[in-house]
C-alpha cells in the first residue's frame, strides 16, 4: 500500500548539483519549550510511521490532522519495511514543524525500483495541544535526479500512481558528484596506525553507505556517520592494532553509496617497518 502525497517523493529523491560543502555555524541553544515540542512531534511521528510499518493505515489516521483527513482517507497508502524518525524542524512559532523520517522502502530510480532507505520528510501541525499530521492543499515542485517533479493536488497525473514521472537520468553523472579526498588508504605492517577517506556529498539530498571490511585481525573500518547530508563530509575511517602479526597486504575496503548504489574499492598501501642501521 501506498502514500503518495506526504512528500515522500520531493524529499527522498532530492538530489541535484549544490553548492560546495561549508562549515555550518553551531546551532542556538533551544528554550525548554522548544525542547518540548520537538520531542512531541518526535513521538507522534514515530507513532504514525509505525503505524504504518504495521500495515495500520487506518490507526494512523488518528494522527492526521482534521484538514487533513478526508485527503488521507483517498490516498494509497504506504507500508515501508522500517522507518526512523531522524530529525525535526521546529518552526519559529513552535506551531508547525518538518519531521525527517528514514524510511525503508521501494523507490523509483528512473526506469526501475529499488528497495533502500531513503530519508523522507513530512508536515507537521499543531492543533488544540496535539501535533497532527498535515498534508499540504498547494502543490509542491522539487529537484530530483529526474528533473522537476511536481506534485499537485488530485487530478489525474502521474501523483496519483504514487509514483513520479518518468525521466531519463544519467544516474552515473549524479553519482560523480560524490568525491573522494584520495583512493587508497596506507597503514603500517607492524605497528598500530590509522588512515582516513573524507567523503564529500556534491548532491542535493543525504547519501547513505554500506561497507566491507577486509577480514584481518586488527583491522577495523568504520564510517564517521551513518549518513552524509547534502553538501556535506564525512569520513571512512580505518585503523589497525598491532597484535604481533604483521600485517600483509589485503583486499581493498569497499564502500557502497546509496542510493546509487555505486561501488569503491580502496586499496590499502602497507608501509614497511623502517630497517634498523
Amino acid at each position: 500500500m501506498r502514500i503518495h502525497r506526504f512528500a515522500p517523493f520531493a524529499a527522498a529523491l532530492c538530489f541535484a548539483a549544490c553548492a560546495a560543502a561549508q562549515t555550518a555555524p553551531a546551532a542556538p541553544e533551544k528554550s525548554a519549550e522548544a525542547q518540548q515540542a520537538e520531542s512531541a512531534v518526535r513521538e507522534q511521528a514515530k507513532k504514525f510511521y509505525d503505524l504504518l510499518v504495521a500495515g495500520k493505515p487506518r490507526a494512523a489516521e488518528a494522527l492526521v490532522c482534521e484538514a487533513s483527513k478526508d485527503e488521507y482517507y483517498s490516498m494509497n497508502k504506504r507500508n515501508p519495511r522500517s522507518a526512523d524518525v531522524r530529525s525535526v524542524e521546529l518552526a519559529d512559532d513552535l506551531k508547525s514543524a518538518k519531521a525527517t523520517v528514514f524510511l525503508e522502502d521501494e523507490f523509483p530510480f528512473g526506469q526501475i525500483k529499488k528497495m533502500v532507505k531513503m530519508p523522507v520528510t513530512s508536515n507537521w501541525r499543531l492543533e488544540s495541544g496535539q501535533w497532527c499530521y498535515y498534508l499540504s492543499p498547494e502543490g509542491t515542485e522539487m529537484d530530483t535526479p529526474f528533473g522537476k517533479l511536481k506534485l499537485e493536488k488530485g487530478g489525474a497525473s502521474h501523483e496519483s500512481s504514487g509514483q513520479p514521472a518518468a525521466v531519463p537520468v544519467d544516474t552515473q553523472k549524479l553519482s560523480m558528484k560524490v568525491t573522494f579526498s584520495k583512493r587508497q588508504l596506507a597503514l603500517p605492517a607492524a605497528a598500530d596506525g590509522k588512515d582516513e577517506i573524507v567523503v564529500s556529498n556534491g548532491l542535493n539530498g543525504p547519501i547513505q553507505f554500506q561497507l566491507s571490511c577486509p577480514p584481518v585481525p586488527g583491522l577495523e573500518c568504520k564510517m564517521d556517520q551513518s549518513y552524509v547530508a547534502a553538501g556535506k563530509q564525512g569520513k571512512l575511517l580505518v585503523s589497525f592494532a598491532f597484535q604481533g602479526t604483521a600485517i600483509k597486504e589485503p583486499p581493498p575496503v569497499t564502500l557502497w553509496v546509496l542510493p546509487f548504489q555505486t561501488v569503491h574499492k580502496f586499496p590499502i598501501h602497507v608501509i614497511a617497518a623502517a630497517k634498523k642501521p
